[in-house]
């Protein structure tokens, strides 16, 4: 037996059998986004709420999905988080 447990795993790794499938349908792609970018015009904005003390967590969430989101879909569009009471508000508004 080597010392190097490397080699074990790689030895197991080899020895270990198959079983191939056929039929087996491949799962859906996950689509679309959490929240509805897609629905939301010039202005709109939506509520995001979440328990106290994780406002600050939710926020940036919320604000780098959004970002991502836009970046592929509306450029020039942006989004405006604010923390209130029981969660976040977030704009979007066009450029």
């Amino acid at each position: 037996m080597s010392g190097n447990g490397r080699s074990n795993r790689v030895e197991q790794r080899e020895k270990q059998e198959f079983a191939i499938q056929s039929g087996i349908p491949v799962p859906a792609k996950r689509g679309g986004s959490t929240y509805p970018w897609a629905e939301m015009l010039d202005g709109d904005s939506i509520f995001v709420a979440c328990g106290d003390g994780e406002q600050r967590q939710m926020q940036r969430r919320v604000y780098v999905n959004g970002r991502q989101w836009l970046k592929k879909n509306r450029p020039k569009a942006k989004i405006v988080t604010r923390v209130e009471s029981k969660g976040v508000r977030v704009w979007l508004l066009e450029a």
